[in-house]
């Protein structure tokens, strides 16, 4: 227990010269508390003077801290007696430091040094807040081990948690008892394994506003776990409803098209924010991660766009992925994948009543004759290999042109009907206008169907991976 201590000093010395004799006063201060009282339960703490001093020399030298905080002081003064109390009054439970300490100015014009100083507790000591039962240090704690405090005055679970605090942070709830001097705090849902806690509780306030002056501090570790999480499979999900279907056994490169999730399944609970941090695609392939159940052991990745066609994908989870107890994977997983999607290609091709028998050869040759009606016209039927979306038919026609090749005075070709299956995999495109070769002059033209990424594509990622090119000599 602190005990009060009040110093006395006593000071200085005034020299007067008469008839030469030297004569020497005695000058002290007294503090009003008794320095074997530990607690201080009235308004103010005295300063009694044995001599008649300048106040304002006084008042300067009061100081009132409690701790390293210094308060504003109220003063009033009786006879000789200079009274003192902080502005906004004294604090129950607080320890307190009043102190004078400075140079005095007597009335006749003497100096002296006056220093005293008073500790004390503001209250009574049966007032006094303090913790009756703490936890305990334990190593090898459960990881739902509950901190059990307990108090000899009732306390709030606000000011409590205010007062409370762990490292490392973690997520945690307080329950108060029903007499309210007992506090539980439970892990939200558990402490981590492998983890060594240290908790404080300082400046906690009593339900009648008592400052409880001991800090309480101590530490607990939970047991150990040295088994590290494995990523147990890396496989296509159908989909991201509640039944879908996990392909387990199914290796993920070259059975995952369209936009069809990544699933992963580790072999411990793991924490979400660390695997989806440890998560990495290249080429860069926009999604995100999801958890996927309740287990906390299978998690999803979800594109929002298609996998591209024949690019090899790397798919890389970082040691960063660790479980909820924060044990990391034993090392990274690589895996390299390609879609099962294909290359959108043209099955058959006919111009006007001839079928294209080969579409691979490089150079492809039509002539274009007059039809029936005496007029030249072409007519390209184009089955691609798979349907085309509904939201990709418009460009899908349009990718497919018919442009004057030699010479620049031939007239261009109009596009004058376009049509499509009911099963919107068959194209048919007419063209008219086109100038027809003499014995001088031959008009040559280009039916081109746009590959690539820019070109002809189904809608949902994949596209045909080269143009294909027609010359069509108008005879």
């Amino acid at each position: 227990m602190k005990r009060i201590a009040c110093t006395l000093a006593v000071i200085s010395i005034s020299l007067f010269f008469s008839c030469n004799v030297i004569s020497f006063d005695e000058y002290e201060v007294v503090c009003s508390q008794n320095p074997a009282e530990e607690y201080f339960a009235g308004e103010h703490i005295g300063f009694s003077f044995n001599c008649d001093v300048v106040r304002h020399y006084a008042e300067q030298a009061v100081t009132i801290k409690s701790g390293t905080h210094q308060y504003e002081a109220e003063y009033a003064w009786n006879g000789r007696s200079l009274y003192v109390k902080p502005s906004g009054g004294w604090v129950y439970g607080k320890p307190y430091q009043v102190s004078i300490d400075g140079l005095m100015h007597t009335e006749n014009d003497a100096t002296f040094h006056a220093y005293t100083i008073c500790t004390f507790i503001y209250g009574n000591e049966v007032e006094r807040f303090y913790a009756l039962a703490l936890p305990e240090k334990r190593i090898g704690a459960d990881p739902q081990q509950k901190l059990v405090f307990v108090f000899n005055k009732k306390i709030e679970a606000a000011r409590f948690e205010k007062a409370f605090s762990i490292f490392p942070s973690a997520e945690y709830s307080i329950a108060l008892s029903e007499d309210e001097r007992t506090i539980t705090v439970s892990p939200s849902p558990k402490w981590k394994l492998n983890t060594t806690y240290a908790w404080t509780v300082q400046r906690l306030l009593s339900s009648d506003d008592r400052e409880m002056q001991d800090v309480l501090s101590n530490t607990f570790s939970t047991r150990e776990d040295a088994e590290n999480p494995a990523l147990v499979s890396l496989c296509p999900v159908s989909d991201t409803s509640p039944d879908a279907h996990w392909f387990t056994d199914i290796p993920l490169d070259k059975n995952i098209s369209g936009k069809q999730p990544i699933g992963f399944v580790f072999s411990k609970p793991m924490d979400f924010d660390s695997v989806k941090d440890a998560v990495s695609i290249s080429p860069s392939l926009s999604g995100y991660m999801v958890p996927y159940g309740d287990e906390h052991t299978r998690f999803l990745f979800v594109p929002e766009e298609y996998y591209k066609v024949a690019a090899e994908y790397t798919l890389a989870v970082s040691t960063a992925a660790a479980d909820e107890n924060g044990t990391p994977l034993f090392e990274k997983i690589v895996k390299r994948f390609y879609a099962a999607d294909a290359w959108l290609s043209v099955a058959g091709l006919s111009l006007d009543a001839d079928v294209v028998p080969d579409l691979s050869a490089p150079c492809i040759e039509h002539t274009l004759h007059k039809n029936s009606d005496g007029n030249y016209e072409l007519t390209a039927r184009i089955l691609f290999s798979h349907e085309i979306a509904d939201g990709a038919l418009t460009a899908a026609a349009n990718a497919v042109t018919a442009s004057l090749l030699f010479p620049l005075t031939s007239a261009s070709p109009v596009k004058t009907g376009v049509f499509w299956n009911e099963e919107k995999t068959r194209l048919t495109v007419t063209w008219t206008r086109f100038t027809v070769s003499t014995d001088d002059v031959r008009s040559y033209y280009r039916l081109k169907i746009a590959g690539g990424p820019a070109g002809i594509n189904d809608g949902r990622g994949s596209y045909m991976e080269k143009d294909l090119c027609i010359t069509v000599l108008a005879k």
